[in-house]
């Protein structure tokens, strides 16, 4: 029995858990490493520190296997009769107090980076920073106590692995593992628990926020570790410590490693698409019709028609966006093409000529006769082109590489706007628009298109606006046509008749007879202010000036008058639009909100890019117009060394900014003044930049000089001016949605203005009207339809300057979607003498 004791080990199962333990969580953070890049996100902070952790839990197993193969760890000691010497229990001291440290250092390190994870997915809520950030002080607080309680645990520190020094005390370490146990369980479970509040404020279903959940739970896993260890320490005995504290050391290795497993399975949701749209792209070769699918639901409602076709009474009907469409009932649905108009469809449908020309122009283009220089043909990188199969099939890969939610329209639905730099992708949305409503109007026909214009649409949206329909439920509720009438104060059957037909157009759903319930449309309408102002901008200032734009055209001609259009006759006015609506707060507050509402889909990085910020270290710049100031408060934030003043003449616009400026970080650095440029010279001298956003296009060509003229007082030699504006290219040059974004645009300054958008050559000859002194000396075009350009006053005699020749190219003048400005503009303004790409 005795010599049983003495050959007694422990280090069979030591050495299987650690080494197991260890491979794993290595094998974790790789895929980690590996989910990230495959979302094609930049690896951040939480990542980089949960490496750090790994190399820490190397460190704690390293400490364990020393202490196992030099120090007697899993043998008894000699004091109880094993084999372990006092010499080799001292050198098991020694190693232990590194273990320590390795230990609280990897624990703080998974904590810090699971905080940084929370905030990297929810930073958007104010409160919630302000959790992760109390949280994190409480981590440090905790790692900081552990740190010096393990080195200074004993007086002198050498009495900790040495007892035979005189005069030397320890802490009680029994009560220092259980309590320390005790407060780490305690800290992982407040970290744990940190998003609950957030995913159950969630408007998902029960079922979603259940699974939701679990996910983010499953560091639990870890807190049973933490409970078992704590058990286990209370076991230890320090006469025999080298054999009786395996199961605890056993027990931190598992914690330290489940710990860094655990927060990385929260990112693996990548890697997880990527694997299965391999298995769905093996199947496809086979069977394309029965692949299962990414689901990018594009109604937050099913046909009948398309459930019947399918076959399948659940999801089957939504087959994947990159698969064949068909028009049904008006709308494109997510039926596939060979289902329609297959060989097993009725012949009345086969006989159908806008069918079939729509079944063959998704695949088979040339042979249904359609031109191959079609303007919405987008080349691709093997110099192909992509019609809607393969556009839709680069924009659901582009969603699944950014580990994007599936696209949806229902209540609960995400829509990821897709970055400027991502041509390929924007491209391909273009060609997918421009073609599905080509298609459309195939299928109508002549006098089906002409029978489909009408103003119904902002009728209904009118409604919903002034009744507030929107706001009159809750997003997860399902209340009777009766109830919200009530509610909103509009008679039933009207109520009905309005929203059932904005229901045509995804706004709101009947989820059962007689009741109504949200989509992601009316759910950004009722829950986005600017939206929403953007919208009663759209029908009740729009709208009437629309009807009226005409009879301005009759009634002026071709006039240089701001109060000389639709606007003016609609509101039955002399003044132009903003001494309008300065008289009257409410519409003056509306009008703002709805130009924050275009702010927000601001392409600050195009903005940046320009060589225009640096023109010098700190830069005061003068945002001339701007409003609320939302592009300086965006400008600020990426270069800090700025200083802005915003100027505007409208006294809401400044009250409004005041405010928002406040509660940010930029407050001392920006200014609000009052400044009318039609009618003052500019009162700011010699700053570096005067900053013009959208302000040009919303006056005549009179009032534009009369603004670049008075700003020449405050100007000096090399002053520069900025103007971010909206700039037409030559007709024909752009793919077609491109095309009309900034034709609707122009047609907008019609209605309001009088005024229009201008092309480059027509900018040139603007500026030389004003003053000579103006040199236009680079333009800078971006994805979308404003261009930068950099406007130097020069008073000394040099080059550049002059207005182009008949001959010279134009922005755009390549057919296609928009493209790099440094490869557009270069091509199109390389002729013009003076000009080059910011």
């Amino acid at each position: 029995m005795d010599q049983e004791f003495y050959n007694e080990s422990r280090l069979p199962p030591f050495y299987g858990s650690t080494i197991t333990l260890m491979v794993a969580a290595t094998i974790a953070v790789a895929l980690r490493l590996v989910a990230r890049s495959m979302s094609a996100a930049k690896l951040w902070w939480d990542d980089w520190i949960l490496v750090l952790a790994l190399f820490f839990d190397y460190g704690l197993s390293i400490c364990y296997w020393l202490q196992a193969t030099h120090a007697g760890l899993g043998r008894h000691t000699t004091v109880v009769g094993g084999p372990v010497e006092p010499d080799k229990v001292v050198l098991y001291y020694k190693i232990f107090l590194p273990l320590q440290l390795f230990y609280f250092t990897s624990s703080f390190a998974i904590k810090t980076s699971l905080i940084l994870l929370y905030y990297r997915l929810f930073a958007i809520h104010r409160w919630f920073r302000f959790e992760l950030l109390g949280a994190w002080i409480i981590v440090i607080l905790y790692y900081l106590v552990d740190f010096l309680v393990a080195v200074f645990e004993c007086n002198p520190v050498a009495y900790f692995w040495d007892k035979s020094i005189e005069g030397g005390t320890c802490i009680d370490q029994t009560q220092f593992f259980r309590w320390n146990g005790v407060a780490n369980l305690l800290i992982d479970f407040m970290i744990l628990t940190l998003t609950m509040p957030l995913i159950w404020g969630l408007k998902l279903k029960l079922r979603q926020k259940v699974s939701l959940s679990a996910v983010f739970l499953l560091g639990l896993f870890a807190c049973v570790a933490s409970i078992v260890r704590v058990i286990t320490f209370n076991q230890v005995e320090f006469d025999d410590i080298t054999f009786t504290i395996v199961d605890a050391s056993i027990w931190s290795t598992i914690e330290q490693s489940v710990g860094i497993i655990c927060a990385c399975l929260l990112t693996y949701q990548p890697l997880f698409r990527r694997l299965f749209a391999k298995v769905r792209g093996y199947s496809d070769k086979f069977d394309s019709e029965n692949a299962p699918s990414r689901a990018i639901s594009m109604q937050p409602w099913r046909s009948k028609s398309a459930a019947n076709v399918s076959g399948d009474p659940g999801s089957a009907g939504f087959s994947r966006l990159n698969e064949k469409h068909c028009l049904e009932n008006g709308v494109t649905t997510r039926v596939t093409a060979e289902r329609v108009v297959g060989s097993e469809a009725p012949a009345g449908i086969l006989r159908n000529q806008a069918i079939e020309q729509h079944h063959e122009l998704i695949d088979r283009p040339e042979e249904a006769g359609w031109r191959s220089d079609r303007a919405w043909r987008v080349p691709g990188k093997d110099g192909g082109d992509y019609l809607i199969k393969q556009s839709a099939t680069t924009l659901d890969r582009f969603h699944v590489a950014h580990d994007h939610p599936s696209p949806s329209l229902a209540a609960d639905g995400v829509h990821v706007p897709i970055p400027s730099g991502e041509t390929e992708t924007l491209a391909a949305r273009d060609a997918i628009l421009h073609a599905t409503r080509e298609l459309r109007n195939l299928v109508l026909g002549p006098l089906g298109i002409l029978m489909n214009i009408g103003s119904n649409e902002v009728l209904c949206l009118q409604a919903i606006y002034r009744y507030k329909i929107a706001q009159s439920f809750g997003f997860d509720e399902q209340p009777s046509f009766e109830t919200v009438s009530e509610a909103c104060g509009l008679n039933v059957q009207d109520l009905q008749r309005i929203v059932r037909y904005s229901m045509t157009d995804n706004i709101f759903i009947e989820p059962k007879p007689g009741h109504i319930a949200h989509t992601a449309v009316s759910r950004l309408l009722a829950s986005s202010p600017p939206v929403n102002d953007f919208v009663g901008n759209v029908c009740e200032i729009r709208f009437p000036a629309s009807t009226r734009a005409v009879d301005a055209l009759e009634k002026y001609g071709k006039s240089q008058d701001a109060n000389q259009c639709g606007f003016s006759l609609a509101n039955n006015t002399a003044l132009g639009v903003y001494d309008e609506l300065a008289r009257d707060h409410p519409r003056a507050q509306r009008w703002n909100g709805a130009m924050r509402a275009l702010a927000m889909d601001l392409d600050f990085q195009f903005i940046l890019d320009s060589k225009v910020w640096t023109c010098c270290t700190a830069p005061t710049i003068v945002d001339v117009g701007g409003g609320c100031g939302d592009v300086s408060i965006g400008l600020a934030s990426h270069l800090p060394s700025a200083q802005f003043i915003v100027e505007d003449a409208s006294l809401e616009a400044l009250q409004q900014g005041g405010t928002v400026i406040s509660a940010t970080p930029f407050s001392e650095r920006m200014t609000f003044q009052y400044y009318n440029f039609l009618s003052t010279p500019q009162p700011v001298h010699n700053a570096d930049i005067y900053y013009f956003r959208n302000i040009f296009h919303n006056w005549p060509d009179k009032n534009c000089i009369t603004i670049l003229r008075n700003q020449i007082p405050a100007l000096e030699e090399g002053s520069r001016l900025v103007i971010d504006d909206f700039t037409l290219h030559e007709a024909g040059t752009l793919a077609p949605m491109q095309e009309r974004k900034r034709r609707w645009m122009d047609i907008n300054m019609l209605i309001f203005f009088g005024s229009r958008e201008r092309t480059i050559r027509e900018w040139e000859k603007l500026l030389q009207e004003a003053d000579g002194r103006f040199r236009l000396q680079g333009v800078r075009e971006g994805k979308g339809p404003n261009m930068i350009l950099d406007v130097m006053w020069v008073t000394t005699t040099g080059e550049g300057g002059g207005l182009p020749g008949e001959g010279d190219g134009l922005p755009g003048s390549e057919v296609g979607p928009e493209v790099d400005g440094t490869s557009s503009i270069n091509q199109s303004c390389r002729s013009i003498e003076g000009i080059q790409t910011i």
